[in-house]
């Protein structure tokens, strides 16, 4: 009887579908398309980011609006020497608040004119990551109580006490001059920074958002003193051009 090999066969039915995937073609379709619609996309992306910056300034701008309502109404009421420095009389303004030219407001004594919030002061009627809103502690010479003031300089100085003057005022402080930061400084530290600006007899204090040059970034909320030049009343701007 003889030996009979069966050979199986390993062939398989086509059924006429190839396998998943892309082409070559298709890959370069699919990223020409991404492409088109990122760019498309990045200039609202962009807008989207400055009405947020706009919206937070002028979030702030209605905040010490609704304080100095607040601090004005008080000074009135408190008979407060509201001309706040009026050399040549009785009611020269002194850092310790002895001359009556402060309001309490949540257990800072800040500062103001014409009864309106000084710009050393501002940041004082605002809430959250900002800088400049340091105090420091001094004897208040009218009452002999401890009173907690703003910290105009950012290293605890008061300039009446420690010889007229801050020295260096630390950088991102009340009274840190916009114009020393250098051409490249951006605002990373606080969500809103701020920095002092000077404009002939204007005092001014500037609120930078986050990711904003402090020079020319052209993105802030200026907050400008009460003065006799313009109507002892407090200015608001606004600009927005680069932000």
């Amino acid at each position: 009887m003889g030996l009979h090999f069966m050979r199986t066969s390993n062939t398989v039915a086509f059924s006429g579908k190839r396998s998943a995937g892309f082409t070559l073609i298709e890959l370069i379709a699919v990223i020409v398309i991404l492409g088109i619609l990122a760019v498309s996309a990045a200039p609202k992306f962009i807008d989207l980011q400055k009405d947020a910056r706009v919206s937070v300034l002028k979030g702030i701008q209605g905040s010490v609006k609704s304080v100095n309502n607040m601090v004005y109404a008080k000074a009135m009421f408190n008979g407060a020497n509201t001309s706040y420095s009026e050399v040549g009389t009785t009611n020269i303004w002194v850092s310790d608040c002895s001359k009556n030219n402060c309001v309490e407001v949540e257990g800072v004594n800040v500062y103001f004119k014409h009864a309106y919030l000084d710009r050393n002061s501002v940041v004082f009627a605002l809430n959250g990551n900002i800088g400049g809103r340091k105090t420091v502690k001094i004897l208040n010479s009218a009452t002999g109580k401890e009173i907690a003031i703003p910290d105009r300089c950012g290293n605890g100085k008061v300039p009446q006490k420690d010889g007229g003057s801050c020295g260096t005022a630390e950088k991102n402080s009340i009274n840190y001059e916009c114009n020393n930061y250098g051409a490249n400084d951006v605002c990373t530290e606080y969500d809103i920074c701020v920095c002092r600006y000077r404009n002939g007899s204007k005092d001014s204090e500037r609120f930078i958002p986050k990711g904003i040059r402090y020079k020319n970034g052209n993105c802030y909320l200026q907050y400008t003193t009460a003065e006799n030049s313009h109507g002892a009343v407090p200015l608001y701007s606004i600009v927005s051009s680069g932000c």
